[in-house]
């Protein structure tokens, strides 16, 4: 019977919406060391970057969790910031995403 047990325990999928995710301690621990390595770190085209300093003025690059309330917003197409704004934060966040359901093995629903 324990056998049984750990075969079933073994085919549960767990289902989690994008937002589930973003929400997740998970990401907000990891998207707080991508900006911590941006701010300790400042190179590259990043640096130089007009939208980053623009985000970094509204206080988005010192506090994981704005920026991750601004990334739903613009995945939810509420986003009030303007394009170039959208896109950085994009660039910071999705890959962050991507990682962690590339770890969990997640299949996408068809």
């Amino acid at each position: 019977m324990g056998q049984r047990t750990m075969e079933n325990q073994e085919n549960i999928k767990v289902e989690m919406t994008i937002e589930d995710i973003i929400n997740n301690e998970v990401f907000e621990n990891a998207l707080d060391n991508k900006l911590s390595a941006i701010r300790h770190n400042p190179i590259g085209a990043m640096a130089r970057s007009n939208q980053f300093t623009r985000l970094d003025e509204m206080g988005l690059l010192s506090d994981a969790k704005k920026l991750r309330n601004s990334y739903l917003e613009i995945l939810h197409k509420k986003s009030q910031l303007p394009s170039s704004l959208r896109r950085a934060v994009i660039y910071i966040c999705q890959p962050i995403l991507e990682k962690i359901l590339k770890a969990a093995g997640a299949t996408p629903n068809k």
